[in-house]
This record gives structure tokens, sequence and C-alpha cells, in this order.
């Protein structure tokens, strides 16, 4: 996708699902604060943390933490640097959100 210079947003709960792709950095933020405030919504459970996981992409991470916070203010929201692992299968630009 990087080729066509698309951004997907992914999705991994039992499965690996593609969400949505964009074109802009910025209509993918907007689609991953979407899918965040869905899984808000129909949780079953008390959220106790959102973690934001990123890799090269560290300003962009401060802002969505940023964003998130300012939504969820009772929910604890931390930032993480994730693995080599995760981005030799991801690619070097990451961001992610994790909801515990």
């Amino acid at each position: 996708m990087r080729l066509f210079h698309f951004v997907p947003v992914i999705e991994l709960d039992k499965e690996l699902r593609i969400i949505s792709v964009s074109y802009t950095k910025e209509s993918a933020f907007v689609s991953l604060i979407n899918v965040l405030d869905q899984e808000v919504k129909k949780a079953d459970r008390k959220i106790n943390r959102i973690c934001v996981e990123y890799r090269g992409v560290y300003r962009a991470a401060i802002k969505l933490r940023n964003q998130i916070k300012v939504k969820y203010p009772n929910i604890k929201v931390s930032l993480h640097s994730v693995g080599t692992l995760t981005t030799n299968l991801m690619g070097p630009e990451l961001l992610g959100v994790c909801v515990i």
C-alpha cells in the first residue's frame, strides 16, 4: 500500500483486517479516532487504559495521545514505543492504539 501512498487503518482483534484506507495521514488519524470511539462505546467492560503505540512518528503519537486525553479524561492514556518485531511486520512508521 505504501507504493500507492495509501495509509491503512488496521484492526487486530482475533483476526487482522483493514478497517479503512486513507490518502493522507490526517484522514487516517480521524479514522483511527472513530474506530476508538466505537470501541469505547461498545465496550462491555470498563476501559482502564488506552495506550498509544508508535515507531518513527513520535510527534504524531504525542498529538494523538493528547487528543485522546482531552476526549476521555477519566481513562489513563499512555505512550509506548513498539519493538523491532512489530516494526518488521508493520513497517518503519507505525501509530497504533491499544485498548485495555
